[in-house]
């Protein structure tokens, strides 16, 4: 199976629903609102329509070609692993998103992520891994997990003064100005 076009019924796509097959192409019904089971295909570019509202669990994992994607601004939520084992090299995270679940951007190819003020803390491995040399991160950030930036380019951050960040969030050679580094 290489195409899929979904009905305008479907407002649903459960985890794993189409996964581990050989898909270049779906189309997303704006009926649906909750994302997911597109891991392990052969997908290059999505489009996600202004409907979904959560991108869940392992949604796009392991799509190796997938390079582009636009997080529509009705997104609230990413789940673990939603992007994962991808190529994608920028993306934009919309203001409404106010969750990045853990490993959600594990080991891309992103150089440059801008946090959205909407979000609050960090998960655990979010972009650990990526190719990151930029991030912007803003003062709503109160809390940044374990290897949350860890295995990446960077080599300076600044963080809001308030910011408690654990000791290996970011690699080691990085340069953390601001924030409380904490155990």
């Amino acid at each position: 199976m290489q195409k899929v076009t979904l009905p305008n019924s479907i407002n649903y796509i459960d985890t794993y629903a189409f996964s581990n097959n050989e898909l270049t192409q779906i189309t997303i019904p704006n009926s649906v609102k909750v994302l997911s089971g597109f891991d392990n295909n052969k997908l290059t570019n999505i489009d996600i329509p202004d409907s979904v509202t959560r991108i869940e669990t392992d949604a796009f994992s392991y799509n190796n070609q997938l390079t582009q994607i636009t997080i529509p601004k009705s997104v609230t939520y990413i789940g673990f692993s939603a992007f994962s084992f991808t190529s994608l090299t920028q993306i934009t995270i919309p203001n409404s998103v106010t969750e990045i679940n853990s490993e959600a951007f594990f080991n891309t190819k992103l150089t440059k992520v801008t946090i959205p003020d909407s979000i609050t803390s960090i998960g655990s491995s979010v972009f650990a891994g990526s190719s990151l040399t930029q991030i912007t991160i803003p003062d709503s950030v109160i809390y940044i997990a374990e290897r949350a930036f860890a295995d990446t380019e960077l080599t300076e951050v600044k963080l809001p003064p308030n910011c408690k960040y654990k000791s290996n969030a970011f690699p080691e050679n990085c340069t953390v100005n601001g924030g409380i580094k904490i155990n």
